[in-house]
């Protein structure tokens, strides 16, 4: 007999997502024999629930909620032999991965998005004993990012992050960073650093136009001391899905699979944001586990 677990964080989906949930139950009732809901009532039940779904053999798992939840249900699921397959139900504010599994930013349409679904396997990122499911930021302009609050999300979506981008745009401060990747030495004083999986981030398509989910890399981009207006040139560079064909005199950009990044005395405190949340300490050792993780994606419309 078939089983799914769905586990929902009843305040995401603008408070309605335990009503999508059943919604959800509906759908999936011709993939699964036995459909089990639990609703979130503190932190740590994602992660208590996603273990139970391993623990219990179960075929599914559906994460509803926003890029935390489905973090920390990847991070339970991640370390065990295991592992059910993973919907990625988007109910926040970014829904970074769900958008590159090709589910909508609107809760209905990607519900409905879930009657037809394919099986596919993508990488997965490591940060010392933590997992991440589409990045690792870090440097002075990710401070202001950082602090970005719930209340602003929850009125302004992404465009609470947006603000606070540009907001720090006229801020030239950098960190010396100690930067090892795949053995190149690419040390130096950065304003931002950003690793990721895909080609995506805060749902911001082509940011690095030829990589996808299971292409078997890691993508660096890492802003080296800048002028406000330097920054300002960047940012249709870096929207156009050209801007890494070019050699940009401040931008770094590379694939990888594996980095060491520390940071110059006094710095240690600098924020790093492991899927938009704050977490994590210097030094980084970052890893691509390639092909690792079990999970649905949206079946594109046929032409």
């Amino acid at each position: 007999m078939k089983k799914a677990l769905i586990v929902v964080n009843p305040h995401s989906g603008e408070d309605q997502a335990d009503e999508f949930a059943e919604k959800l139950q509906a759908i999936l009732r011709d993939r699964y024999e036995e459909i089990t809901i639990k609703e979130t009532k503190e932190e740590e039940d994602v992660a208590r629930f996603s273990e139970e779904a391993v623990r219990e053999k179960y075929d599914a798992l559906f994460l509803m909620g926003g890029d935390g939840t489905i973090h920390d249900g990847v991070c339970a699921v991640a370390p065990h032999d295991y592992r059910p397959i993973i919907g990625v139900v988007p109910m926040g504010t970014t829904n970074n991965l769900a958008g590159m599994l090709g589910f909508s930013n609107n809760y209905e349409e990607a519900i409905n998005q879930f009657k037809d679904i394919e099986p596919a396997t993508i990488d997965l990122g490591k940060v010392n004993d933590d997992y991440f499911i589409t990045s690792v930021n870090m440097g002075p302009l990710f401070e202001n990012i950082a602090e970005t609050s719930g209340d602003e999300k929850e009125k302004e979506g992404n465009l609470a992050y947006i603000k606070r981008a540009l907001d720090s745009l006229g801020d030239q401060e950098t960190i010396p960073f100690t930067l090892q990747v795949d053995g190149e030495d690419l040390s130096d004083n950065y304003s931002l650093i950003i690793i990721a999986l895909g080609n995506a981030l805060v749902r911001v398509q082509n940011l690095f136009p030829d990589a996808d989910l299971e292409d078997g890399k890691l993508n660096l981009l890492a802003l080296k001391a800048s002028s406000a207006f330097d920054k300002i040139k960047l940012i249709p560079k870096l929207l156009s899905g050209d801007n890494l064909k070019e050699t940009q005199e401040n931008l770094i950009h590379r694939s990888f699979q594996e980095a060491r990044i520390s940071v110059g005395e006094g710095h240690d405190s600098s924020v790093i944001l492991v899927d938009g949340d704050k977490g994590g300490s210097y030094p980084l050792n970052i890893t691509l586990l390639p092909h690792y993780l079990r999970v649905f994606r949206a079946k594109e419309d046929e032409a």
